[in-house]
């Protein structure tokens, strides 16, 4: 079941690794978030302050379209997709690009995502890829 786990994952993730498109569009998001469970939470880890949880895709959306306001385009690279059994771990690059600007800012981190009877049950972004490699037991 794991392959189809990654596979799954990697289905999920927006056209084109955009992710402003995937969120801000109704019809893409509806399409993937049925693949969501109804108990859905995402766990939003960093170094700086205590994980911040959304609970049900209404909430993760939510708080996508609020982080995506300053961004005109924000996607991602999917640098490594891991098989660990019932989660996968995705190493990613983020590029976004804010209004009115022409820089790109390039960001490193990583997901974790959790898996139940072909549904993602969660998800935890990571914005230091070496606290999510020590989630899974690996040493980056």
């Amino acid at each position: 079941m794991s392959k189809e786990n990654v596979e799954l994952v990697l289905s999920v993730q927006s056209p084109g690794g955009d992710l402003a498109r995937g969120f801000r569009d109704d019809a893409t998001w509806v399409r993937e978030a049925a693949y969501f469970a109804p108990d859905f939470e995402h766990v939003s880890v960093n170094r700086v302050e205590r994980p911040i949880v959304h609970s049900g895709v209404d909430q993760f959306r939510k708080a996508w379209l609020n982080w995506l306001k300053p961004w005109e385009t924000y996607r991602q690279d999917i640098d490594r997709a891991i098989d660990c059994g019932d989660r996968v771990l995705l190493l990613v690059t983020h590029h976004a690009q804010m209004k009115g600007g022409n820089a790109e800012i390039k960001l490193t981190g990583a997901s974790l995502w959790t898996l139940r009877d072909g549904l993602i049950v969660r998800m935890e972004s990571y914005t230091d890829r070496s606290d999510a490699l020590k989630a899974v037991g690996l040493e980056e």
